[in-house]
């Protein structure tokens, strides 16, 4: 798999997957070998980049490694990444490898909210 690589506005590069642990590291929401991230398909990887930033509490959270770090609930972006998983037709693997990552509940009582609008998960 090839990183994309981004700029920062303090000029630094950070890889997509150095930002999505970045996002665990934050809401201490990291579970399992975290040299997995390199599994996870790069479009799902946007997909919840997108999510993070669409709902993030606080905008941003924080700065690591000189990138911004934007917070959402992780309950919220497990049930998407794992409905987002369903829809792209991912695979078991990818759908084990999200929920060992993300070290919480899918959703709350199966809703999560995205963009400000309750939804249902269709996926458990």
């Amino acid at each position: 798999m090839v990183l994309k690589k981004f700029k920062t506005g303090r000029g630094h590069t950070v890889s997509l997957e150095r930002r999505f642990y970045n996002y665990l590291y934050l809401t201490r929401s990291i579970g399992g070998d975290l040299s997995k991230i390199e599994n996870v398909p790069e479009k799902l990887l946007i997909e919840m980049e997108n999510f993070i930033k669409r709902n993030s509490l606080i905008n941003p959270a924080s700065f690591i490694d000189g990138s911004p770090v934007y917070y959402c609930c992780p309950k919220c972006l497990k049930a998407y990444s794992l409905q987002t998983i369903k829809k792209m037709s991912l695979g078991k693997e990818v759908k084990e490898l999200i929920k060992e990552l993300l070290i919480c509940e899918s959703g709350h009582n199966n809703y999560f909210i995205d963009d400000g609008n309750l939804r249902f998960l269709f996926v458990s």
